[in-house]
């Protein structure tokens, strides 16, 4: 298990504002998971764990925080 803040996120709906992520930057952590046969566990609680704190249309929001496992 990997649970914490990995500064990724791995599907465009985990991101709201500002710029749309970019295939890279979905690809780096389902690579990871991928590579180490981890699934995500569904969240509960806020859906986004990070945002900018700037107002309205400047404001974006992140779903950063993953717990992460694996059958081992």
């Amino acid at each position: 298990m990997a649970a914490g803040d990995f500064n990724a996120i791995a599907f465009s709906d985990d991101k709201i504002g500002g710029r749309p992520p970019t295939a890279s930057q979905l690809n780096e952590l389902n690579n990871v998971m991928d590579e180490c046969g981890m699934q995500e566990l569904e969240g509960f609680g806020a859906n986004y764990t990070w945002t900018n704190n700037q107002a309205d249309e400047d404001n974006i929001q992140e779903r950063l925080d993953h717990v992460l496992i694996n059958q081992q």
